[in-house]
């Protein structure tokens, strides 16, 4: 599985890699050294240039811990502004929280979103992973009879506890939730 570093940092950037990547330009490279036969064909078979960078960022994430060194490597000729980009990513999750204030206050600048928006199960997944939720927690969201009120608990659960549960939180929400990335911005 790719380093979740590295994963941060393309989702990250997922948008402007699926704006300004043309496929064709990477899979030369990637053909066979980080996607097989059948993915390839997969993300050929996507019909617009925007759906293939997707395919494409799907699959990699699934790949080795080199995957994101050779899809850079792939990157360098063509798109060196957009690599530069990448080493360049900052990882807000690496920013420290120091007081369970700190954590409250952001947390709830953005329950709001977090409850109409965020999808548990891939998080949930993720947070057992990191030993952050136990069975009794998974328990206790799946209980929820909306995917509202799972997420609710969810974050309700994440808010009573320490700040380095609440860092791994932001990891799986930036890792398995993309699109939601942008919540942790500037907060």
């Amino acid at each position: 599985m790719m380093e979740p570093r590295d994963r941060e940092r393309l989702n990250l950037n997922y948008e402007l890699l699926i704006s300004r990547v043309n496929v064709d330009h990477v899979m030369l490279y990637l053909n066979r050294i980080i996607f097989n036969e059948i993915e390839c064909d997969r993300i050929h078979a996507a019909k617009t240039s925007q759906e293939r960078m997707k395919k494409l960022l799907d699959l990699l994430t699934t790949k080795g811990p080199h995957a994101y060194q050779h899809f850079r490597h792939a990157l360098l000729d063509r798109y060196a502004d957009i690599v530069k980009t990448l080493d360049g990513t900052y990882t807000q999750l690496h920013r420290s929280i120091s007081t369970p204030n700190e954590k409250n206050a952001e947390l709830s600048a953005i329950r709001t979103s977090l409850i109409r928006n965020l999808k548990t199960s891939r998080v949930l997944e993720y947070l057992v992973v990191e030993d952050v939720f136990d069975e009794k927690d998974c328990h206790s969201v799946r209980a929820g009879l909306t995917n509202e009120d799972k997420a609710r608990i969810l974050v309700d659960i994440i808010a009573s506890r320490d700040s380095e549960c609440y860092q791994k939180f932001k990891m799986a929400v930036i890792l398995c939730e993309p699109k939601l990335a942008s919540l942790f911005d500037n907060k």
